[in-house]
């Protein structure tokens, strides 16, 4: 199991699809490279920027951290949205508003490329395959309690999001990765703890599919709410 802190990432810079520079926060990895383990980054959107439509040679999850103004397609976006797409599954536009906006990009393995469309038509060698978004509401966790809910009921392939919400002295056990590529856990709103160690707002931890189920909880002070992502053995048929 690997655990990092937004104050633990390594700042690198990533050219958009726009032309413009985006920040690039590395928790596991390096994006544009290919290390082992996870790969799982978060990038910083200027104001008023797109995300053209596009598609990965791997799958993904995505958090977006909407502002004011952020769209995904025609549609606005919440504060929290999770979305998911299979390797080879274009998708996009996506925008931030006047506020700019940060997002994160998680794998369970690292994928090198990003091929825009309709230029890169001729790269699609599979058929397109899942591409599920979903607004997560945060807030909700009741003081000494805490609750794991799905956000994308659990596939046959595994692929499955949940969102757990924990009040003030809040404990549970996270779902288990067992039959999955792994799982993100990725705070949300609040400080969740683990192991010993506190992890505020926009910190994450990898569990590898033969990890135990971590054991999560909120200090007596504060709750946190947390999205965990797990990613499909195989493509689905």
């Amino acid at each position: 199991m690997l655990m990092a802190t937004k104050q633990e990432a390594k700042v690198t810079e990533a050219m958009g699809g726009d032309g413009t520079p985006r920040k690039v926060l590395n928790y596991f990895g390096l994006s544009g490279q290919l290390q082992p383990g996870p790969q799982g980054f978060m990038v910083t959107s200027p104001p008023n920027s797109v995300g053209r439509p596009h598609f990965h040679m791997g799958d993904q999850f995505q958090v977006f951290f909407g502002s004011e103004g952020s769209t995904f397609g025609r549609h606005a976006m919440p504060p929290v949205y999770v979305h998911y797409t299979d390797e080879y599954t274009p998708y996009g536009p996506f925008a931030s508003g006047p506020q700019g906006m940060e997002f994160f990009t998680l794998r369970a393995e690292p994928v090198l490329g990003t091929f825009y469309m309709p230029e890169s038509r001729d790269k699609l060698i599979k058929k397109a395959g899942r591409g599920i978004s979903k607004g997560v509401e945060t807030g909700k966790g009741e003081k000494g309690k805490a609750a794991c809910t799905p956000v994308i009921e659990r596939q046959a392939d595994g692929m499955a999001a949940y969102h757990i919400a924990a009040g003030p002295g809040g404990k549970i056990v996270g779902p288990s990765a067992k039959g999955s590529k792994g799982q993100y856990y990725v705070v949300v709103a609040g400080v969740m703890e683990c192991g010993g160690k506190k992890l505020g707002r926009q910190a994450m931890i990898f569990v590898n599919p033969g990890d135990a189920e971590p054991t999560v909880s909120a200090g007596a002070d504060q709750g946190f709410d947390a999205v965990v992502l797990q990613y499909p053995l195989k493509q689905a048929a």
